[in-house]
């Protein structure tokens, strides 16, 4: 993004996102939490129905294979994935499956995020005798909004209020809040510190890269993958993270190198989300609050 993104991180009370940027995966069967539980960086085996979380899957070595959020619909697990992954995904999760009762199936419905402050009280409105107010952090409910049955799911990667509606027989409600500009949904996001995988993570990350703490559990014992991130965890960290920048010069570019004291051979990070404020995988040495980067002559400096 460029510009004076500044004043575009600025969302309307509610608006509907140009898209979700997101599939799913449906889980059926009767050890589907205990299945997935083994696969995921988050914990599952406890969740009741109504609960969610986030984290990621991974493989053997701890690499990121996606980021997920899982939502426990009572009949099934709805688990969301980075659009584009839902057949690799699905495909990584199948060779797994050994004597588990479970099933692994593509979601056929369709979904749309509402983000804003206002966004609770939009549903709220429609949907009579919903109480979201209870929906834990990830968690969701259904909600019946125009005669049409929905799964309402807290949506947390936005740093705003927001909600996912999910449509399984894909029809969404026909009167919808405006549409907000992409640009205005990214900006928002990046102010945020809120990373997205594909632009400032991907599977060549390990967890602990991301910044997401929340997104891992230490505790919940043996999973994919988690010798190594737990090692990486209790051994000094990783040496590299995202960090958030502020270019009030001019804007970062995705791709872009960033050099410490301008000189080019110390490269020390790379720009993920661009713009005036802008999210960068930063060397340990150069990712201290205040520290002064420079990409192509335009300078940054690092941010809480």
């Amino acid at each position: 993004m460029s510009g004076d993104d500044s004043k575009a991180a600025e969302l309307p009370a509610v608006a509907t996102l140009a898209t979700t940027g997101r599939s799913a995966l449906i889980l059926r069967g009767a050890d589907n939490q205990r299945f997935l539980h083994g696969l995921v960086t988050f914990e599952v085996k406890g969740l009741a129905p109504g609960d969610g979380a986030y984290g990621f899957v991974t493989t053997a070595k701890g690499k990121i294979q996606a980021d997920a959020v899982l939502n426990h619909r009572g009949d099934d697990l709805l688990l969301a994935l980075p659009e584009g992954l839902r057949e690799e995904i699905a495909e990584h999760l199948t060779k797994y499956v050994i004597v588990d009762r479970v099933e692994i199936l593509p979601y056929e419905g369709t979904a749309v995020v509402l983000a804003g402050d206002g966004s609770r009280e939009w549903l709220a409105q429609r949907a009579e005798g919903a109480d979201l107010s209870a929906v834990p952090r990830w968690g969701g409910l259904r909600l019946e909004i125009d005669g049409r049955q929905l799964w309402a799911g807290r949506e947390e990667l936005l740093g705003v209020e927001a909600w996912t509606l999910w449509a399984d027989d894909g029809v969404l409600p026909t009167e919808l809040p405006p549409t907000a500009d992409p640009q205005v949904e990214d900006a928002w996001r990046v102010a945020q510190g809120l990373p997205r995988f594909g632009r400032d993570f991907d599977t060549a990350h390990f967890p602990q890269e991301t910044g997401l703490d929340e997104a891992v559990s230490y505790t919940k014992g043996c999973y994919l993958g988690q010798e190594v991130i737990a090692r990486i965890h209790y051994r000094g960290g990783v040496q590299r993270q995202i960090r958030r920048l502020e270019a009030p010069t001019g804007g970062l570019v995705e791709g872009q190198s960033l050099e410490l004291d301008g000189k080019k051979m110390a490269i020390v990070g790379t720009v993920g989300s661009g713009g005036r404020a802008a999210l960068a995988m930063v060397r340990r040495k150069a990712w201290d609050e205040g520290v002064v980067l420079t990409a192509d002559s335009v300078e940054a400096r690092v941010v809480p």
